[in-house]
């Protein structure tokens, strides 16, 4: 089933995606953000993925903050995605249109697409987006719709 132009202003959706370096990315739209065609068009895939990288993706690194430390769930969970691996992005809520994602955490050891089991590799094959993200603190999106 497709994410419509409503569910994405209604939900906060968490999608993977891999930058110009097959690096692992997250990004938390918050309901506000841009969300790329590669997502909306299942969302089926998209809680696959979130499935897979939060509860089967081992934890093999630590996880680095690039905004202060508070109690949260989003920080909580960019935590943890880093430990897997995972750079993590939230929406820039100081954005008029959602399109720009700040960088919320890091890992020390990165995951890459090559690591992936095949059928998590298969789904995240055209998930890129031309970004580096190990360089870049805010990364642009283009909205699927």
């Amino acid at each position: 089933m497709r994410f419509s132009e409503i569910d994405l202003q209604c939900e906060d959706i968490i999608w993977f995606g891999i930058d110009s370096n097959n690096r692992i990315f997250a990004c938390f739209s918050g309901g506000i953000g841009c969300v790329p065609e590669f997502v909306c068009r299942s969302r089926e895939e998209t809680e696959l993925l979130l499935d897979y990288f939060t509860d089967t993706q081992p934890a093999f690194t630590k996880g680095n903050l690039h905004i202060p430390q508070n109690n949260n769930s989003l920080i909580e969970d960019c935590l943890s995605f880093s430990s897997k691996g995972v750079y993590c992005f939230d929406v820039d809520t100081e954005e008029t249109y959602g399109d720009f994602y700040r960088k919320v955490s890091h890992p020390d050891k990165e995951l890459y697409l090559s690591d992936l089991p095949e059928k998590i590799r298969d789904i995240m094959a055209d998930h890129a987006i031309n970004v580096d993200v190990s360089l870049m603190d805010k990364i642009v999106v283009t909205h699927a719709y």
